[in-house]
């Protein structure tokens, strides 16, 4: 049996943890005629850069299809009383941001996940996993 080189097997499946995103609902502020990002965000975008550098997240901008699933990880940080598709923009423009993905439009991300671990940790944080379908 030939083994064929022109064909590379498909990436592992890459993971990380972020910090617990701001809500959707308070991503952006209005400053007279202009919309900004809010204080929360701009720190929380900050926090998720730190995280990625730390667990040495490539930044090349993997082409897609991509299946993406977010496990959020209940603890401190964590409101219960939150909706839960309220973290969902946020980390997906994160990952934009940081060239993880190249885009989050549909031809890119044919799916996405999201779901909670209800059982306390030390503190709360949002684990994604990137796969290629």
């Amino acid at each position: 049996m030939r083994h064929d080189t022109t064909t590379t097997p498909a990436p592992v499946a890459l993971w990380l943890t972020l910090p617990i995103p701001p809500s959707t609902n308070a991503i952006w502020r209005c400053q007279g005629r202009r919309i900004r990002k809010s204080k929360n965000y701009r720190i929380w975008l900050e926090q998720c850069d730190l995280a990625a550098l730390e667990q040495r997240v490539p930044r090349h901008g993997w082409t897609g299809p991509h299946a993406i699933s977010i496990v959020i990880r209940t603890g401190p940080g964590w409101r219960g009383n939150r909706d839960l598709d309220n973290c969902l923009k946020p980390i997906l423009d994160w990952l934009v941001h940081w060239h993880v993905i190249e885009d989050d439009c549909c031809s890119i991300v044919r799916s996405v996940s999201i779901s909670i671990d209800t059982q306390p940790i030390s503190s709360a944080c949002a684990e994604v996993t990137i796969d290629w379908v």
